[in-house]
């Protein structure tokens, strides 16, 4: 009898796991994650990236770091001084300054290109957007206006304006969402995947679009996916929720990742267990899980002995890993820790990412050969500054070099060969940031004078003629007023 009453309650149990799901394939592990996507009709690059992570999730994790759009790059300098080469394999971006009223008040975006390029060179890309306010609402007295994302530094209220109380603020959400979708599907077209994070840490209320409560922030995220799935056919986005609340989740049918931002304070390397049961708490489905945004690195082991693998973390940028000269801060994650955890075989770092169809790009060493020229019908050579090698505070653009310092160090080297041996006019283009500036010229490590920038538009800045072998040759600017941007320099035989 009492085998027979065992036999029942096992087949009582078998019911009640075949109701909750997993005679359909669902276990009960975690990390048994599906990589069918909300988007029905992803593109092929990202549905590559998407079952490659769900594949790594639980054994592995992504290693991010964000990136100030202005630094180009230097934050990953930064970290591969101190792990002996090793970098990151997700960068992080960031879509502010793609803002309709940010452009309007004077950024100058360039997140969309350099995040082509770095696909280019092996990374995945994530995004997320400090959406700020429609300039109409922002309020930013004794505030900058590009803190205008701030609730505190804006009158924009959500829910006005979608019940219809503002009908003007509603076409303005419209018009800044296709703002952003332009740039997103540039990136489409470069075949770039992007782990899209929109709206995130709503429930906080610290950001405009959290303050007006859930329900409308639901209505917005909705409304966001619709649009840019539905209307501009966004198909390479892959979706992070990242909303930190159960009550503010919008539905498993536009959700791919469930991301939490956490920042426990300096040198703490705690997995974040809780953190990672509470976001498996949002929803009965299975979701990848990653920390979306983080100030210290947690550590990988820690992580994988307390089940609390994250797919990815990503670091945030400024001071929670550059110090000053672009240096590695150590700030947050001290320098051998950061290298104990990017060299663990649990971490995921650039040169663990597969190609996922692409050609990698691969980035040219300092103090490589002599820069490429083009050649021009009547001999005119033409080198691009970022081309040269950047020391001190001058850093590389996607189309310039910048020099942001004053002092001597803040320079950059450009290696050219000359063909014919003679007189060559020699000339800067430079893409003006505004104002009055001198710099140093150097020719083969002796000053020849000086560059004049006078405006803010594009110009050539004239310098005069010298006299060169053929061979190779160095030509450097050395920084004295700095603030200048250096798009290429031209050498025009015969004058």
């Amino acid at each position: 009898m009492k085998r027979f009453a065992s036999r029942i309650l096992i087949l009582c149990l078998l019911c009640v796991l075949w109701t909750a799901g997993y005679a359909e394939g669902q276990t009960d592990d975690p990390y048994d994650v599906s990589p069918v996507l909300c988007n029905p009709d992803p593109s092929p690059e990202a549905q590559v990236l998407m079952d490659w992570m769900c594949a790594e999730y639980g054994s592995r994790m992504i290693s991010g770091q964000y990136l100030d759009e202005y630094q180009y790059g230097a934050e990953l300098e930064a970290i591969a001084s101190v792990t002996d080469g090793l970098y990151p394999a997700m960068v992080g971006m960031d879509f502010l300054n793609y803002s309709p009223s940010s452009v309007s008040l004077g950024s100058w975006p360039t997140s969309t290109e350099q995040a082509i390029e770095y696909w280019k060179k092996g990374y995945i890309v994530t995004f997320c957007w400090h959406w700020n306010a429609p300039e109409e609402y922002l309020d930013t007295t004794g505030n900058n206006w590009w803190g205008g994302f701030y609730t505190q530094n804006t009158t924009f209220n959500l829910g006005k304006a979608l019940s219809g109380e503002d009908p003007a603020g509603y076409d303005l959400l419209i018009r800044d969402m296709d703002a952003i979708a332009v740039q997103l599907a540039r990136l489409r077209d470069a075949g770039v995947p992007v782990l899209w994070r929109p709206l995130h840490e709503a429930s906080g209320g610290w950001f405009w679009w959290g303050a007006s409560g859930k329900d409308a922030y639901l209505a917005l995220y909705r409304l966001m996916y619709d649009r840019f799935t539905n209307v501009h056919g966004l198909n390479n986005l892959i979706w992070v929720w990242n909303g930190q609340s159960k009550a503010w989740y919008p539905g498993d049918d536009v959700v791919d990742i469930i991301g939490e931002d956490i920042y426990p304070g300096k040198h703490v390397y705690d997995s974040q267990k809780t953190a990672f049961a509470r976001c498996r708490s949002y929803t009965d489905a299975h979701k990848l899980i990653m920390l979306s945004e983080c100030g210290c690195v947690p550590s990988p082991v820690k992580c994988r002995n307390d089940g609390a693998m994250w797919s990815a973390w990503g670091t945030w940028c400024y001071e929670f890993v550059l110090g000053e000269d672009h240096a590695y801060s150590g700030e947050y994650t001290d320098a051998e820790t950061l290298k104990k955890f990017y060299s663990e075989d649990i971490t995921i770092t650039r040169k663990d990412v597969p190609l996922f169809g692409r050609e990698i790009q691969e980035e040219t060493s300092a103090g490589g050969s002599a820069a490429e020229a083009e050649v021009s019908a009547d001999g005119t050579l033409t080198y691009a500054w970022t081309d040269g090698e950047v020391a001190g505070n001058a850093v590389k653009a996607p189309d310039a070099v910048e020099i942001r310092g004053n002092e001597e160090s803040d320079t950059v080297t450009l290696r050219i060969r000359v063909p014919e041996s003679g007189d060559y006019r020699l000339s800067v283009l430079q893409a003006g940031i505004g104002g009055y500036k001198e710099n140093y010229l150097v020719l083969d490590g002796e000053d020849i004078g000086i560059i004049i920038v006078q405006g803010e538009q594009e110009e050539d800045c004239g310098f005069g003629t010298v006299h060169l072998d053929a061979g190779d040759h160095e030509i450097a600017v050395r920084a004295f007023w700095g603030w200048v941007r250096l798009k290429s320099l031209v050498l025009t035989p015969g004058e």
